[in-house]
């Protein structure tokens, strides 16, 4: 499968952003480098052992199949929604891009 890639512009500089999916396996394995893990159901686990509630919807837990997983150079790890929203979102907040506002 191709990563999903997109160029992104803020002010006058450039750069792109790559995300590539991995399976389950894969996902698993990068949780537990950061001491997360999945429980027996599939319901991704924090540090302490608590379900991680969606962004998307706070009465839903995230389910592995169905997350985004980022870890940064700075050795942080986020778990989104995997859905086009949380993408977009994610995207504004490291780009620093502010929703125009009408007039």
């Amino acid at each position: 499968m191709r990563p999903l890639e997109w160029c992104i512009k803020v002010a006058d500089v450039s750069f792109d952003v790559q995300f590539e999916e991995l399976g389950v396996p894969e996902r698993t394995l990068l949780l537990k480098v950061f001491d997360y893990n999945v429980d027996s159901e599939g319901f991704i686990l924090d540090p302490k052992g608590s379900r991680i509630r969606s962004d998307e919807n706070p009465r839903k837990y995230m389910r592995i199949e169905e997350a985004m997983i980022i870890s940064s150079a700075r050795g942080v790890l986020e778990v989104l929604d995997g859905t086009p929203s949380s993408i977009s979102k994610f995207i504004r907040r490291i780009t620093r891009i502010r929703p125009v506002q009408s007039l």
